[in-house]
């Protein structure tokens, strides 16, 4: 008897394709295995809503499944296509190399192939140079289109500054887009007390945070204001109408890294303002003092 596993997984932007979706997946492997008798699935692991591009570490699925080869008689992992395991070819180098020294092979239901023909590893090599090509253009693709939507002024997603809220809208062409708007009258007082507080009368970032506990002033998704949100805002271009995107970038495996100013977005005067910009510019020449 052959023992196998299975291995299935979406990823966030693909759950809405039928022919992806998970139960699609099983009914595949269940279909291949319905054709060989002598095959039994000894499990199934599942990833939902995680890229083959992210490393395996943030894939809990994979990882469970990887031990469980490892500490059983498994002869073959089963997935619906290769890019299903992985579109990282070193990672999936690495991890079938893991794999078959304990006897396991991983092996697609879909794509027919014997990888262990020189034929099939031929095109098994050839397959995974394909998929990872695929991820890596359409990531470049997929940025190239949120540098032009940040350029316009749009928002591409993060959290909403204090003070503002998210208003959708559409164009001539029926495509969405979202933008900033002021927030309540509230919070929007609030922003421009701080400013003031910070840029006139020269008060720091936590002596301001303890004014407004004082005062019981809500703070923004946390019981109590601290010095490092207010810090933050202070520091916040949002705040005089501008845009600031590509902040950060990600190095090796999910490390993301400061990105020089040279190379973020910034547009200016992309939505209304909720400071002066005078004020704005102040307040940093007295924080640059006192550092």
């Amino acid at each position: 008897m052959i023992n196998a596993v299975s291995y299935c997984r979406v990823s966030s932007e693909e759950q809405a394709l039928k022919d992806l979706s998970i139960p699609a997946q099983r009914k595949a492997v269940r279909r291949w295995l319905d054709e060989r008798p002598d095959h039994a699935l000894l499990q199934g692991f599942v990833d939902e809503g995680e890229s083959a591009y992210a490393p395996a570490n943030k894939r809990t699925g994979f990882r469970e499944m990887v031990s469980f080869c490892r500490r059983n008689d498994v002869n073959l992992i089963l997935v619906h296509k290769l890019d299903r395991f992985s579109r990282n070819r070193e990672e999936s180098i690495l991890f079938k190399s893991l794999l078959r020294k304990h006897g396991v092979t991983v092996k697609s239901v879909t794509e027919n192939y014997d990888p262990e023909t020189p034929q099939g590893f031929l095109y098994e090599g050839m397959i995974e140079v394909i998929n990872e090509f695929y991820s890596k253009n359409l990531a470049t693709e997929t940025l190239k289109g949120m540098r032009e939507n940040a350029e316009r002024g749009y928002c591409n997603g993060g959290r909403v500054p204090y003070g503002y809220r998210l208003e959708r809208f559409s164009e001539d062409g029926g495509r969405e887009h979202s933008r900033l708007v002021p927030g309540p009258e509230e919070e929007v007082a609030v922003i421009r007390r701080i400013f003031d507080m910070a840029a006139n009368q020269g008060i720091g970032g936590k002596r301001v945070a303890f004014t407004l506990n004082e005062e019981g002033v809500p703070a923004p998704r946390s019981r109590h204001w601290n010095a490092s949100t207010v810090n933050h805002m202070l520091d916040n271009r949002a705040y005089v109408g501008d845009r600031v995107w590509l902040k950060r970038r990600k190095v090796g495996h999910g490390e993301r890294v400061a990105n020089p100013e040279s190379e973020q977005i910034i547009v200016e005067n992309a939505h209304e303002p909720l400071v002066d910009r005078e004020l704005f510019k102040r307040r940093r020449e007295i924080a640059s003092k006192r550092a």
